[in-house]
């Protein structure tokens, strides 16, 4: 009986967590507008892949994602975290797909990672360069500091992954059960990337809670858009990094607001006791605002060939009330 109660305690908690004051009607129809692009989107195991975005405080969602096939053969993954607007996320969903598919079309099939790599690098800079031209026609106060981190993943007959990542932004994939992180945060606290700032001219300071920001303003050391920026060191070269996915069970790319609350190994753990990727996305968005969470929250999970292999019912978060107030990650 005790049992039974403390469970229905868990699933009551996690519902009110994700049932914000701020969250506003815009955020959902935001959502029905992104979802319509993956509508009857099949991975060859059967499964859908999973989408989920709240917005946070700032009552208006800055995070886009975006879920399409590029060909018969590949799939394309996007999450971008916009910050001071959402003028270059909504850029990046846009054109930054446009620019792989016309950038893969051009080119053979031999050296399949080689290629991609490639891809990205030239449609990454690209899309920055389109960016600068668009930002530089507008007329708002924010266009100089208006950005947005992208994570990004290619799929290619089920078996071959390619993550390519700049900013904060998150890819993960679960191996027999635990997490292998598939990019790279890219922020003031990493040795190289503070060394590449400095370099370029720009320095490293710290507010008030102690974050590292670039010129006292950046959280991130990557990112499409801030122009202001530029020349001191933020720039829209991404990090790659390649998989052979046929022993693994799911791909997860979140924003920031997920894996700044939530640890890797609670993010596999979690998704691992959904068999809907729907419902973990769902899961995954909730845990981070219960855990104190105020930013965006955005997930999307790809059901890989071993998905739902490492499936289990029991909870591995266990609810913290302390953790919940000061809404900080615990270890794992």
């Amino acid at each position: 009986m005790f049992y039974r109660c403390y469970k229905l305690s868990m699933h009551l908690c996690k519902s009110l967590a994700s049932i914000r004051p701020h969250t506003k009607t815009i955020c959902f129809l935001n959502n029905i507008r992104n979802l319509l692009t993956s509508s009857n989107f099949e991975i060859s195991n059967g499964y859908q892949p999973g989408v989920s975005s709240v917005c946070g405080r700032n009552h208006i969602n800055e995070d886009r994602f975006l879920i399409r096939n590029v060909s018969d053969k590949v799939q394309f993954f996007g999450v971008f975290d916009g910050h001071n607007g959402s003028y270059v996320s909504e850029f990046v969903r846009k054109r930054l797909v446009i620019l792989l598919e016309k950038n893969l079309s051009q080119k053979a099939d031999d050296h399949l990672f080689e290629v991609v790599e490639n891809t990205f690098l030239v449609s990454f800079e690209e899309c920055q360069k389109e960016i600068e031209k668009h930002l530089r026609n507008e007329n708002f106060k924010e266009k100089d500091i208006v950005g947005s981190t992208a994570v990004v993943a290619l799929l290619t007959n089920q078996t071959y992954l390619s993550v390519a990542n700049i900013g904060d932004s998150k890819a993960i994939v679960s191996e027999k059960g635990n997490p292998v992180e598939l990019s790279i945060e890219h922020s003031p606290s990493n040795p190289h990337e503070a060394q590449r700032i400095e370099k370029r001219g720009g320095w490293i300071d710290w507010d008030s809670h102690f974050n590292p920001l670039v010129n006292g303003r950046l959280s991130i050391t990557r990112s499409f858009g801030n122009l202001s920026l530029r020349s001191s060191g933020i720039v829209s070269k991404p990090t790659i990094q390649h998989r052979v996915v046929d022993n693994d069970s799911f791909l997860v790319l979140c924003s920031d607001g997920i894996s700044h609350s939530i640890t890797d190994r609670e993010i596999v753990s979690i998704i691992n006791q959904h068999k809907n990727p729907a419902d973990a996305c769902f899961d995954l968005t909730s845990t981070a605002q219960q855990y104190g969470s105020d930013d965006d929250v955005t997930a999307i999970v790809v059901p890989l060939n071993k998905w739902a292999v490492h499936f289990t019912d029991t909870s591995p978060v266990a609810y913290s009330m302390f953790r919940t107030m000061i809404g900080s990650r615990s270890g794992g």
